[in-house]
Order: C-alpha cells, then structure tokens, then sequence
C-alpha cells in the first residue's frame, strides 16, 4: 500500500515469517526510503518466549521495515507470549485501542467502528489460537 492504514497481526517462527507472510515479507524487504509513506500501521506480535533467540523477530522486522521505509505508526508494536496468560485479552486490548485511535485519526464513528472492531476480533481469536 501507499495510502491508508494497515494493521498487521503476525507471528514468527524461529524467526521467520509464517508461510503465508512470504511474500509480504519480500515485498517489505524491496522498499526503499518513502516506499509507504502516506500509510499508517499497527503491529501486533503473537510469539512464544521458549524460543528467546527469535521471540517476535519477524513482527518487530515488520514494525523497523514499515518506519523505515516511511509509514507512520498509529500505535507502538504490541505483542503477546502465548507461554503466558491473557493472549486473547492483550489482543483486545490492542485492538480496541486501535479502533479508538483509526476513529479519532479519521474521525469514523458509530456503526462503521463497530464493524471494524468485529472484524478485528474475530482475527485476533484465530491467530491468538495459532489458526
């Protein structure tokens, strides 16, 4: 993308990015300085800490490639340990917060929030599963 928000919800595997990534990742990794400017992300970083060496390599290689190469954060990198408790309530934590902040940045309210909160959660459960 070059304009508009993007909200990127990822896990990692020994540091890699899941399978369904790869070509996300390779883009990421092809865009030079201002190659997203005019977008604004959100990261949020599903890891498990007994993998210490590469625990949420790729969602923070998301975060550093998006700010490089221009996008503006519209909020700081989240991220949950799934070797701990509370992964779905850190999930809607952040996504909450991210509605709040996509309402006031465009100033969207009502029905059309709502249903961008519905979708976000329903994502979050299945990622947060591991699906």
């Amino acid at each position: 993308p070059t304009s508009g928000a993007v909200a990127v919800v990822t896990s990692t595997y020994n540091g890699m990015p899941p399978d369904n990534a790869a070509a996300f990742s390779k883009w990421l990794g092809a865009l030079g300085a201002g190659g997203a400017a005019g977008v604004r992300y959100a990261v949020f970083g599903v890891g498990n800490s007994q993998w210490s060496a590469t625990f949420q390599a790729f969602p923070k290689r998301v975060d550093v490639g998006l700010a490089k190469a221009g996008a503006a954060q519209l909020a700081p990198l989240a991220t949950v340990d799934v070797d701990q408790a509370g992964v779905t309530d850190a999930f809607d934590d952040w996504a909450d917060d991210l509605v709040a902040t996509l309402g006031a940045a465009v100033r969207v309210w009502g029905r059309l929030a709502a249903t961008a909160a519905a979708a976000l959660m329903a994502t979050g459960i299945r990622c947060a599963q591991g699906r």
